[in-house]
């Protein structure tokens, strides 16, 4: 059945404390795996938040990768890994001893499956049958996921996208709603800001095309010839980002914009901006939005699929049309001649991310999504 809402709590599955539990005597109410080396980027932090926020609902889970920075990273946060290069892969899984022995001895406690893709989907069917096994849609591809029965959406324009895919080759799948949220070390201590000059405006991106950071230095040429004390700071990096810095020489304000590179831990770099855009041509969801919420400030987003979830125009930020330097320009001018709305704008934008995106906030929806 076609629904918006996560499943009902099972009376069967085991209680939290229980779930608990399972942390001591080496199981996990929930495994999410994630067969991907890949160091950076959303999807990796997602997968971290998910634990995270299963752990703060009272929920053990357990990462199985094959990336060697996730291990790291999840052992930092004291999140249980089980760290193997066989699944990065989708065939060696099946027949590994030493993976299919781990899969024999967790599907003891393990009550539901949580895929970042559809590769290890014939080895989950295989080896952890009988468990509900869901997946998450980082993007539009929908591919081998297409053979799950349960999906979940990061926005409602995707849930409804997904529905429609589902109704037109008649599919009866279960789409609910998961929240993503930024982890404990993303940002500075959460706090409002006082009003005060907008002058610092603050972008970070993998500098892919998707990302729009050449729509955001047009809309700032108009933004720097306006107002003089006013700064770009376009942290990250990637393929995009030498086309970017020409633009900006091309454009004639290259002395106006800051290029401090990728960000591991980019809580100075929230603390030292008045103001966060993301002018994205496309964005499933935005982790880094929230990111920005929850270090106090005010964003700008483009009206794509997550930040149209995320970000309440006129409340929160700033919603503009993806791809339109000119509203971009238009909502930053307003942002720095009326810092006292900024500030109520970030304010409120701190409230909404604490009542929402917070680890504790999203744990327990993303535990009824997944039938716990």
């Amino acid at each position: 059945m076609l629904d918006k809402s996560a499943a009902a709590p099972n009376p069967n599955v085991a209680s939290p404390r229980r779930d608990a539990s399972h942390v001591r005597d080496g199981g996990a109410a929930v495994v999410i795996l994630h067969p991907s080396e890949a160091e950076l980027g959303g999807i990796v932090a997602a997968v971290l938040f998910y634990a995270l926020a299963l752990k703060a609902a009272g929920h053990a889970a357990e990462i199985w990768t094959p990336s060697q920075v996730l291990k790291e990273r999840a052992e930092s946060l004291g999140i249980p890994v089980f760290f193997h290069k066989g699944l990065r892969n989708a065939a060696s899984p099946i027949v590994h001893p030493a993976i299919v022995a781990k899969a024999l001895k967790g599907r003891r406690h393990a009550k539901a499956i949580l895929h970042q893709g559809e590769k290890h989907w014939l080895f989950s069917r295989i080896w952890f049958s009988g468990i509900d096994n869901f997946v998450v849609f980082h993007n539009e591809k929908i591919n081998q996921r297409r053979f799950f029965k349960h999906w979940l959406a990061l926005s409602e324009r995707q849930r409804l996208e997904l529905m429609d895919f589902a109704r037109q080759r008649k599919l009866q799948r279960s789409i609910s709603i998961i929240r993503n949220g930024p982890l404990p070390s993303a940002s500075i201590e959460s706090q409002p800001r006082p009003a005060r000059p907008i002058e610092r405006i603050g972008a970070i991106s993998n500098f892919g095309d998707r990302k729009g950071m050449d729509i955001l230095i047009r809309a700032f040429q108009r933004v720097a010839a306006e107002h003089v004390n006013a700064r770009l700071v376009l942290a990250g990096d990637g393929f995009e980002r030498e086309a970017c810095r020409h633009l900006a020489e091309e454009l004639g304000i290259a002395d106006r914009i800051e290029w401090p590179g990728w960000q591991w831990d980019p809580g100075p770099f929230f603390s030292g901006i008045d103001l966060f855009c993301l002018p994205s041509r496309k964005e499933p969801f935005g982790i880094v939005v929230t990111e920005a919420m929850q270090a106090g400030l005010a964003v700008i987003a483009t009206d794509t699929h997550g930040p149209a979830d995320i970000v309440v125009p006129g409340k929160t930020g700033w919603l503009v049309p993806v791809g339109d330097a000119d509203a971009l320009a238009e909502a930053i001018l307003d942002a720095i001649c009326n810092p006292a709305k900024t500030a109520a704008f970030a304010a409120a934008g701190l409230a909404r991310f604490q009542s929402a995106y917070s680890p504790h906030a999203a744990g327990p929806a993303i535990a009824n999504a997944l039938g716990l």
